[in-house]
């Protein structure tokens, strides 16, 4: 079993988030890719996949997803604003398309921790 974090948070998030470049395709192209070898390095048999949110579907970014044997998702998806109630799909607008990428232009990277909202985001992942 493994677990780990995302480049840009959590133990790997860098001193400065600024000017990181990290984007969200990383996480998939180059973090599970990276996790996914690591783990075939070290255990033989069927590669089984747990994913949460995010970590559900970048797997299928990554050069090593077909080595996925099985996976399993839980609230995998991608934020498609047809699959909010119509009563939230304009909050959810603002929030995602409105608020994200202005607060993230002004401070260089997105301050979720500070807006109670999510982790601390590199700029190229809120952008995503």
């Amino acid at each position: 079993m493994l677990t780990y974090d995302y480049r840009g948070i959590g133990e790997s998030r860098p001193a400065r988030l600024r000017g990181s470049g990290i984007r969200w395709r990383d996480w998939g192209e180059l973090d599970f890719d990276a996790a996914a070898q690591w783990i075939r390095q070290r255990e033989a048999g069927p590669l089984t996949v747990v994913g949460h949110s995010i970590g559900g579907f970048l797997p299928g970014f990554a050069e090593a997803a077909g080595a996925v044997d099985r996976i399993l998702t839980v609230g995998a998806q991608f934020a498609y604003r047809r699959d909010d109630r119509a009563r939230e799909r304009l909050s959810m607008i603002a929030k995602w398309h409105l608020l994200m990428p202005c607060v993230t232009a002004a401070v260089g990277y997105f301050p979720g921790r500070r807006l109670g909202w999510l982790e601390d985001l590199p700029a190229g992942v809120a952008y995503e």
